[in-house]
C-alpha cells in the first residue's frame, strides 16, 4: 500500500456521526450512524458497523490513506485535576476513570499548565472504528481528543476544508 501526501485525512467523530476530510475529497464527507449500529456511544453491532464503514468508503471512492481520528467532546469524558506530585496518580483521577459508564475504556492524562486533564473514551467504539476503517486500507495513525487538537480551535460546530 503506497501512501503519499495526498493520502492523508482526518476523521472527526461526533456522538451519532463521523465526518471524513481528505485533501483530495470535497466536500467533507459525513456518515450518520444507524441507531441499531451505534447508540449512546456504544457499538450495538460490530459487523454492521464494519459493513456501514466499508459501504461509506466504497461509495465515496476513498483511497487507502493515513488518518488522524479526532474525538469531539461529545464522545469523551474530560476533567481537569490539580497537578499531582511526580509519579503520583490521584485516587480522584482513578475514581473518575472508573466511573465512566463503559465496559472498557481508554484514558490518557495530559499535563496542561498546572493541571492534569484526564480524557476517557469508550475503547470498544474507538477500536471498532479503527478496525473497520483499517479493513478498507484507511489506517488510523493517532487518536486525539478534540479539546487538545489545537489551542484556540473550536470544533464544536464541525469543520470545513479551511
Amino acid at each position: 500500500m503506497v501512501f503519499n501526501k495526498q493520502n492523508i485525512g482526518i476523521i472527526y467523530l461526533d456522538k451519532n456521526k463521523l465526518s471524513f476530510y481528505a485533501r483530495n475529497k470535497e466536500p467533507i464527507l459525513t456518515l450518520e450512524f444507524a441507531s441499531d449500529i451505534v447508540r449512546d456511544l456504544e457499538v450495538k453491532d460490530h459487523q454492521k458497523l464494519t459493513s456501514q464503514i466499508k459501504s461509506f468508503v466504497e461509495a465515496n471512492k476513498i483511497a487507502p490513506s493515513r488518518v488522524l481520528l479526532i474525538l469531539l467532546n461529545t464522545v469523551t469524558f474530560e476533567r481537569d485535576f490539580p497537578e499531582e506530585e511526580e509519579g503520583g496518580e490521584s485516587s480522584e483521577i482513578q475514581k473518575f476513570i472508573e466511573n465512566v459508564p463503559f465496559d472498557t475504556t481508554t484514558s490518557r492524562l495530559f499535563r496542561i499548565d498546572k493541571l492534569t486533564r484526564v480524557v476517557v473514551a469508550n475503547r470498544d467504539l474507538v477500536d471498532s472504528l479503527k478496525d473497520a476503517f483499517g479493513a478498507t486500507g484507511i489506517v488510523c495513525e493517532a487518536v486525539v481528543p478534540g479539546s487538545l487538537a489545537g489551542k484556540g480551535i473550536d470544533l464544536s460546530s464541525g469543520f470545513d476544508a479551511e
